[in-house]
């Protein structure tokens, strides 16, 4: 039977076990923050298509929704209506919803919401050929704080992946 001599063969064992020890660190310091952080609290409001609808601009002022009237000139080209959403954070899907029932909605704008969470769009392709591996879909959502990111579906308008827009967080 083989039998290894650990002093004699310190140097070796010690060579091997950094890098172990340091892939190891490295792992951990990615992934174990994300068991700790306490998950999203807050739904949010979005909309797609044009935030220029035929008639109305949306924006939140005063923690409530406005629709700002805008003026078409008759014979105006005009963009494609809006859709306004409702993400629910528990659930994970978005539900369409009118804009009297988005102004009974008291929101925050801001970017982060109070639980330290933001919704970030994927930056899509990078890199250089030949090790771009990334997905270059700028319609990928994520939910994000300090400590972990989750992907989240959002519906968006087709053809025009810059059409989400962002209104607020559903504050209680």
């Amino acid at each position: 039977m083989l039998r290894m001599d650990w002093k004699k063969n310190s140097t070796l064992i010690i060579g091997i076990a950094i890098p172990v020890a340091m892939i190891l660190f490295v792992a951990a310091s990615i992934y174990l923050p994300a068991f700790f952080a306490a998950p999203p609290r807050y739904n949010f409001l979005y909309l797609t298509g044009d935030s220029y609808d035929y008639q109305w601009q949306y924006r939140v002022s005063g923690g409530k929704l406005e629709e700002i009237p805008r003026n078409v000139e008759k014979n105006a080209i005009v963009p494609g209506r809006a859709t306004l959403y409702l993400f629910d954070i528990v659930k994970k899907e978005s539900t369409t919803i009118t804009a009297a029932e988005a102004k009974k909605l008291t929101l925050d704008p801001s970017a982060i919401a109070p639980d330290g969470y933001e919704v970030v769009r994927s930056h899509g392709g990078g890199g250089f050929f030949p090790f771009d591996f990334r997905d270059n879909n700028y319609n990928t959502f994520y939910l994000r704080n300090r400590f972990a990111g989750q992907k989240i579906s959002l519906k968006t308008s087709e053809g025009n992946y810059w059409n989400y827009d962002f209104l607020g967080w559903v504050l209680p």
